[in-house]
C-alpha cells in the first residue's frame, strides 16, 4: 500500500489537531497540580494512546530535560479527563487536610503543655 501526498498531509493535520487540543488539556492539568518543565514541553509524538511531550532547559548551567506523557483520552473523552482532575483535587484536599490535622494536633499538645505547666506554677506558688 503505497501512502498518498493527501495521505500524510491528511495525517500532520490530524496530528497538528491532537498537539493542540493536547496543549489545551495539558495547560488545564497544570492548573491544577503544576507539571514539572511545563513552560520547556511540547508534544513530540503520540505513541501507544499517550501524547509525549518533552523538552530541556539550561538553567545555571545544567541542563535538564522534561517529560510527560498525556492520557490520549483527556483529549476526547471529558468525563475521563474530569475524573481525573476531581483525583488530583481530591488527593490535594486529603494531603491538605492532613497537613492541618498534624498543625492543629501540634497546637493542641502544645495548649496541653503550658496548661500543664501553668498548673504546676500555680500549684507551686499557693
Amino acid at each position: 500500500m503505497n501512502l498518498t501526498k493527501e495521505d500524510i498531509d491528511n495525517f500532520l493535520e490530524i496530528q497538528n489537531k491532537i498537539f493542540i487540543k493536547a496543549n489545551e488539556v495539558l495547560s488545564i492539568i497544570n492548573d491544577v497540580e503544576p507539571i514539572k518543565g511545563y513552560c520547556f514541553i511540547d508534544p513530540k509524538s503520540i505513541i501507544d494512546g499517550w501524547v509525549i511531550f518533552s523538552g530541556s532547559s539550561i538553567k545555571y548551567g545544567e541542563h535538564r530535560d522534561y517529560e510527560y506523557r498525556l492520557d490520549i483520552r483527556f483529549i476526547h473523552d471529558s468525563d475521563v479527563l474530569t475524573n481525573h482532575l476531581n483525583s488530583i483535587k481530591a488527593k490535594h484536599e486529603k494531603e491538605r487536610l492532613n497537613r492541618v490535622s498534624k498543625e492543629q494536633n501540634e497546637i493542641f499538645l502544645k495548649e496541653q503543655e503550658e496548661l500543664e505547666t501553668y498548673l504546676k506554677l500555680k500549684r507551686k506558688y499557693e
